[in-house]
C-alpha cells in the first residue's frame, strides 16, 4: 500500500512518492490530453499505483479517463447508435420504399404491355375479318341426268356457296340440283338429300377443318353447277 496523508496546512491529499522520496499532491493533470484536474481517492491512489507499477504512466492516464470519464463515453457511444441506428432504419425505409415503388411499375408496365398486346391482336383479328378474299369459282357438270358427282372442299375452307350456272349463252340447262354430304342419296332421290331449286343459291359459312366431300345430282343432263369456295 503507497502512503497517503493529510497535507497539516492545507489538508489536501498527499502521496508519497518513492523515487522523489517526498510527498507530492494526489492531483494529476492531463492538458495535453484534453484532460482536466482530477482528484484521487485513497482507493484511486492505491489503483494508479498498483498500476503505474506494472504498466507505467500510460496505463495510469488510462486508468483515470477512465475512471472519470466513462459514463460521458457511455453517453456519447449511446447517442452515436441512436444516430447510426436511426440513419441506418431511414436508409432501410427508403429502400423498401423505392423497391416497393419499382415493383408497382413493373406491375403497371407488365400490365400495359400485355393490354397493347390483347389490343393489337384484336386489331390484327378485326384486320384480318375485313380483309375480303376473293372466291375461287369451280364449275361442275353434271353431264349425265340421275348420276352422282362429288367435289371436295379442301380443309381450311371458311365458307362456300354454289348453284345452277344457268348460262344461257351456253344454252346451260336451268335444272333443280339435288345435294347430300352422304354418298349414294342423291343419283336416286332416296333418303338424305336437299333440293336446290333452279335459280337459287345455296351459302354457307361453315369452316372446314378437314376434307369434305358434297354429292350433286340432276334430272337434266349437263346441267352445269358454279362452285365459289373460300379459303
Amino acid at each position: 500500500m503507497p502512503q497517503t496523508r493529510t497535507n497539516p496546512t492545507n489538508g489536501n491529499l498527499e502521496i508519497y512518492h518513492d523515487d522523489l522520496e517526498s510527498w507530492v499532491p494526489a492531483v494529476v493533470d492531463l492538458p495535453a490530453l484534453g484532460g482536466k484536474p482530477v482528484t484521487l481517492s485513497p482507493s484511486d491512489v492505491s489503483l494508479l499505483t498498483s498500476i503505474a507499477n506494472s504498466a507505467g504512466n500510460l496505463s495510469v492516464i488510462q486508468a483515470i479517463l477512465g475512471n472519470n470519464f466513462y459514463p460521458e463515453i457511455e453517453s456519447i457511444n449511446s447517442k452515436i447508435t441512436d444516430i447510426y441506428t436511426f440513419r441506418l432504419n431511414a436508409i432501410l425505409d427508403a429502400i423498401t420504399l423505392l423497391q416497393t415503388s419499382i415493383d408497382y411499375s413493373a406491375t403497371l408496365t407488365n400490365a400495359s404491355t400485355n393490354a397493347i398486346l390483347d389490343q393489337t391482336a384484336t386489331l390484327q383479328s378485326l384486320k384480318d375479318a375485313s380483309v375480303i378474299e376473293l372466291p375461287i369459282i369451280t364449275n361442275l357438270t353434271l353431264t349425265n341426268a340421275n348420276t352422282q358427282y362429288a367435289y371436295t372442299f379442301p380443309a381450311g375452307t371458311k365458307r362456300y356457296a354454289f348453284k345452277c350456272r344457268a348460262d344461257t349463252v351456253k344454252n346451260d340447262p336451268i335444272a333443280d340440283v339435288r345435294y347430300s354430304w352422304i354418298t349414294g342419296k342423291v343419283a336416286t332421290g332416296v333418303g338424305n338429300y336437299d333440293i336446290l331449286s333452279a335459280g337459287a343459291e345455296e351459302l354457307s359459312q361453315d369452316y372446314f377443318e378437314s376434307d369434305k366431300t358434297i354429292y350433286f345430282s340432276s334430272a337434266i343432263a349437263a346441267t352445269v353447277l358454279t362452285i365459289r369456295e373460300w379459303q
